[in-house]
C-alpha cells in the first residue's frame, strides 16, 4: 500500500513537472513571437516613411514647429554653422519646411486615420539643427510627442505646448521660457532667464542649475524636484499632490505650497519663515532678524522640512 502511494506521488509529481515545462514553454514561445511581430510591425511602419534633411539658407530670427501629434522634436547646435532640418514623410505625414517674414515655420500636413504610428521607433521625426546665435520667438507645438533641446541657445522667448509628451530643455539662455504640459514630465538644467514658468498637471518635473530673475513652477499632481535654483526675484513651486523637494536653492522671496505632499527645502541664505501644515509635521530654523527675505511654505497634509546647507 505503502508502495503504491509512493509510486502515485512520484506520478503527480512528474505530471506537474510536465504542465510546469509545457507552461513555461508556450510562455517563451508566446513572447518570442510577440517580439517578432512588434518587430515586423517597426519595420513595416519605418519602412513606410522617407528621410529628408533641408539646409535653410533664408535669413530668420523666430521659429514656430507645430508637428504631428505624436512627432518627438529635438533641437540641437549645428556642427557646420548651417541651419539643418531632418524630417520623415510618407503618404499620410508630409512635412513644410519654409522661412516667411523672417519666420522658420515647420508645418505637418498629417492624414493618417489614427494619427498615430506606434512603435516607430528611436528615431525623432523631427530635427532641427541651429547655428549657434540669439534668435527670437521659438515656438513648439506637439501633442504626446517629447521635445529636446541641447542646443546651446539664446532666444527672447522659448515656448513649448503638449499634452503628454516629455521636455527636456539645457544649455538655454533666454528672457522669457514658458512650458506647457498635461501630464508629460519635464526636466530643466543648466538654463539662465530672466522669467520661466512651468505649469503641468501630473507629470514630475525636475529643475536644476537654474539662474532666474522669477521662477514659477507648477507640477499638480507630479512631484517637483530642484536643485541649485537662484532667483534674484521670487520663486514659487506649488504641487497639489506631489511631493516638493528643492535643495541648495534661494531667492529673496520663496513660496512652497504642497495640498498633500512634503515639502522638504535647502536653503542657502537665512529668512524670516511663515510656515503652516494642518496635519503634517513642521521642522524649520529659527527666523532670522538680519534679513526681509522671506520663505513661506504651506502643506494640507504634508510634513514640511527646512534647513540651510551646510
Amino acid at each position: 500500500m505503502k508502495a503504491a502511494k509512493w509510486v502515485m506521488r512520484a506520478i503527480t509529481v512528474v505530471v506537474a513537472a510536465v504542465v510546469l515545462c509545457v507552461i513555461v514553454a508556450a510562455a517563451v514561445l508566446g513572447r518570442q513571437a510577440r517580439i517578432s511581430i512588434k518587430k515586423e510591425k517597426n519595420n513595416n511602419v519605418k519602412s513606410a516613411y522617407t528621410e529628408y534633411v533641408e539646409t535653410v539658407n533664408d535669413v530668420f530670427g523666430d521659429i514656430e514647429v507645430k508637428a504631428a501629434p505624436d512627432m518627438d522634436i529635438v533641437l540641437n547646435t549645428s556642427d557646420d554653422g548651417r541651419c539643418k532640418v531632418s524630417y520623415y514623410n510618407s503618404d499620410s505625414v508630409v512635412h513644410s519646411v519654409r522661412v516667411v517674414d523672417g519666420v522658420l515655420s515647420i508645418s505637418c500636413v498629417d492624414d493618417r486615420l489614427l494619427g498615430s504610428d506606434l512603435g516607430f521607433g528611436d528615431d525623432p521625426y523631427i530635427t532641427i539643427s541651429l547655428p549657434k546665435g540669439r534668435y527670437g520667438s521659438v515656438s513648439i507645438e506637439t501633442e504626446t510627442g517629447n521635445v529636446s533641446s541641447s542646443a546651446q541657445l539664446e532666444c527672447s522667448r522659448f515656448d513649448v505646448y503638449q499634452k503628454s509628451g516629455d521636455t527636456f530643455l539645457s544649455g538655454m539662455t533666454g528672457n522669457n521660457i514658458n512650458i506647457r504640459t498635461s501630464s508629460g514630465d519635464v526636466t530643466i538644467a543648466t538654463v539662465r532667464t530672466d522669467v520661466m514658468n512651468v505649469a503641468g498637471k501630473s507629470g514630475d518635473f525636475t529643475i536644476m542649475n537654474v539662474d532666474a530673475g522669477s521662477i514659477f513652477a507648477s507640477s499638480g499632481d507630479g512631484a517637483l524636484t530642484g536643485y541649485n535654483i537662484t532667483s534674484g526675484g521670487s520663486a514659487l513651486f506649488e504641487s497639489d499632490g506631489g511631493d516638493i523637494s528643492v535643495e541648495e536653492s534661494d531667492a529673496p522671496l520663496l513660496d512652497f505650497e504642497s495640498q498633500k505632499g512634503n515639502i522638504r527645502i535647502t536653503l542657502l541664505t537665512e529668512k524670516i519663515f511663515k510656515v503652516e501644515s494642518a496635519d503634517g509635521e513642521i521642522s524649520i530654523p529659527g527666523s532670522s532678524l538680519a534679513t526681509n527675505q522671506q520663505c513661506t511654505a504651506a502643506s494640507g497634509s504634508g510634513n514640511i522640512d527646512i534647513k540651510y546647507a551646510n
